[in-house]
C-alpha cells in the first residue's frame, strides 16, 4: 500500500486488492497476508457472533499426558483456563469472518473485471495453534501436533481438476509451484503441486516431508501419510510416534510399542 490508510486492517487490504484487480493492465501477483486472526479483535458487526460454539476435541485437557515428552507433560487445564479457551476460539472464528468477506469481494472482483478465469488463486497458512489440545493453555505455536502442523492447501484455477489430493505436500511447494506455472526453472526446497492439479490421482513424488520448529519449542519429525515421528533428543529428550489411522487426536504415543519398531 503506497499512502497508508485508517481503518480495520482486512477492510483496508482488501480494498487495496480489489484496486489492483480493477486498475491492473498487465499480468499481476499478488500476495496479501491478513493479520487475522491475530490478537483476534473482530469488527463491530462480527462482535456478537458465535455466542454458543465451543471447541471439544478428544484431545481437550487429556487426561493421560503419561506418553508424552516430560518437558510437555503439563498440568491439567482449570476451568478458569478453559473458559478463556473457549472465548479466544469464538473471537477467532468472529475475526475470521472478515477474512470470509474479503475473499467473497476479491473473487467477485476478479469477476467483474473478466480475470478469474486467468487467475490461479493459492490459499493457506503458516501454521495452526493449539486451544487446548493435550493440556496446552492458550492458543500456542510451534507443537508437533496436528492442529499445528497440519494446515490446509487450497489451489483455484480454471485449468485444476476440481477434488481433494492425498498426496503429502508442504508450504515450500507453493513458491515452486508458481514458479513453474510462470515456466521458471525452480531450485528451491519444495516440490511442484502442478502435477497433482492437473491429475489428482498422480503418482506421489514423496512418502515423507521433515516437519520441524527451531523456536520456543524446539524439535525434528518427519511425517507420512499415516504417522508422524517427533524427536527432542537434541533438547531435553523424548520422542514421539503417533497412528493417524488409528489414533486421529494424537492420544497415545506409539514410540514405545515394538510392533511399530
Amino acid at each position: 500500500i503506497d499512502t497508508p490508510t485508517a481503518g480495520y486492517s482486512m477492510g483496508v487490504l482488501e480494498d487495496e486488492a480489489i484496486r489492483i484487480i480493477q486498475n491492473v493492465k498487465n499480468p499481476f501477483f499478488m500476495c496479501l497476508w491478513p493479520y487475522l486472526p491475530h490478537s483476534p479483535f473482530p469488527e463491530s458487526q462480527d462482535s456478537t457472533k458465535f455466542k454458543t460454539e465451543v471447541w471439544a476435541p478428544p484431545s481437550l485437557n487429556e487426561v493421560d499426558v503419561s506418553d508424552k515428552p516430560i518437558k510437555w507433560q503439563f498440568p491439567l487445564l482449570t476451568s478458569s483456563q478453559l473458559s478463556s479457551i473457549t472465548l479466544q476460539y469464538r473471537k477467532t472464528l468472529r475475526a475470521l469472518q472478515a477474512l470470509d468477506r474479503a475473499i467473497d469481494n476479491i473473487i467477485s472482483a476478479l469477476i467483474s473485471a473478466d480475470k478469474l478465469n486467468d487467475t490461479v488463486l493459492i490459499y493457506s497458512t503458516d501454521q495452526g495453534v493449539t486451544f487446548g489440545e493435550h493440556r496446552v493453555s492458550g492458543a500456542k505455536k510451534g507443537l508437533p501436533w496436528q492442529s499445528v502442523t497440519k494446515i490446509p492447501i487450497y489451489i483455484r484455477g480454471d485449468f485444476i481438476v476440481p477434488g481433494i489430493r492425498s498426496q503429502l505436500a508442504t508450504t515450500e511447494d507453493i513458491a515452486s509451484t508458481v514458479l513453474e506455472m510462470f515456466g521458471i526453472a525452480d531450485l528451491r526446497d519444495g516440490q511442484s503441486l502442478r502435477p497433482y492439479l492437473n491429475n489428482p490421482n498422480a503418482f506421489p513424488s514423496r512418502s515423507e516431508i521433515l516437519v520441524q520448529n527451531w523456536s520456543m519449542y524446539r524439535w525434528d519429525g518427519l511425517a507420512t501419510d499415516r504417522y508422524m515421528y517427533v524427536n527432542l533428543k537434541n533438547t531435553g529428550g523424548g520422542e514421539q510416534l503417533y497412528d493417524h489411522i488409528v489414533d486421529p487426536d494424537e492420544m497415545e504415543s506409539k514410540h514405545a510399542n515394538l510392533s511399530y519398531g
